[in-house]
C-alpha cells in the first residue's frame, strides 16, 4: 500500500492502533514541514525547485525530480505510483491549508480514476471515492452521505434519506444520509 501524504495534514501515527499502512510517498512542501520533525518518507517527489538543502542531502536516494510544471505534487506521486504498478492509493492532508488546492486535489481524483488508478483523498471529516458504473457503498443508518455527480446521466439508490438523481450542481448531492 501506498499513502501520499500532503503538508495540509499533521502527520502522527501515536494513538494508532490499526497497524501499518504502507509506504509513505511526500511531496516536497510535505518534506520541507515534516523531515526535519523526526518523520522520514520512502518517497519524496516534486519539481525540486524549492526542497530544503539539507533534505536533499540527506535524502538524496528516496527523492524523484519531476520538473513538469503542468501537475502539482500529488499528481506526480500518483503518475509515478502507477508507472510502479500501484493503482490503490490513499491520499492524506490533501484538503489542508488552501481551499482552492483542496478543490483542485478532489478534482483530480475523477482524472485519476480515468487512469485506472483508485485514489482516496481521507480527511479529518471523511473520505472522497470516485466512481463509476454500478457501485455499492455500504453505510449504516444516520451516516452522513454527499454526492457529486461530474457528468452521469443516471444515478439512483436505496435507504437514503433523500431522493438523488443526476445532479447539475454540487451542493444538490450534499447532506444526504
Amino acid at each position: 500500500a501506498f499513502n501520499y501524504v500532503d503538508s495540509g495534514l499533521d502527520v502522527t501515527h501515536d494513538n494508532d492502533k490499526q497497524g501499518d499502512h504502507g509506504s509513505h510517498v511526500a511531496g516536497i512542501a510535505t518534506a520541507n514541514k515534516y523531515v526535519p520533525t523526526g518523520k522520514p518518507f520512502d518517497i519524496i517527489i516534486g519539481d525540486g525547485d524549492s526542497i530544503a538543502d539539507d533534505i536533499r542531502e540527506q535524502f538524496a536516494s528516496r527523492i524523484i525530480i519531476s520538473s513538469c510544471q503542468e501537475t502539482n505534487d500529488q499528481t506526480k506521486a500518483v503518475k509515478y505510483l502507477a508507472e510502479k504498478g500501484t493503482h490503490d492509493i490513499a491520499i492524506v492532508g490533501a484538503t489542508g491549508r488552501r481551499d482552492d488546492h483542496s478543490l483542485g486535489n478532489i478534482s483530480l481524483l475523477i482524472e485519476y480514476f480515468s487512469q485506472g488508478v483508485m485514489a482516496r483523498i481521507y480527511t479529518d471529516h471523511g473520505v472522497f471515492i470516485p466512481t463509476q458504473g454500478n457501485t455499492t457503498l455500504i453505510t449504516h443508518p444516520g451516516q452522513q452521505i454527499s454526492i457529486f455527480n461530474f457528468g452521469c446521466t443516471q444515478l439512483s439508490a436505496q435507504g437514503l434519506q433523500y431522493p438523488i438523481r443526476p445532479f447539475n450542481n454540487w451542493w444538490q448531492g450534499t447532506l444526504n444520509e
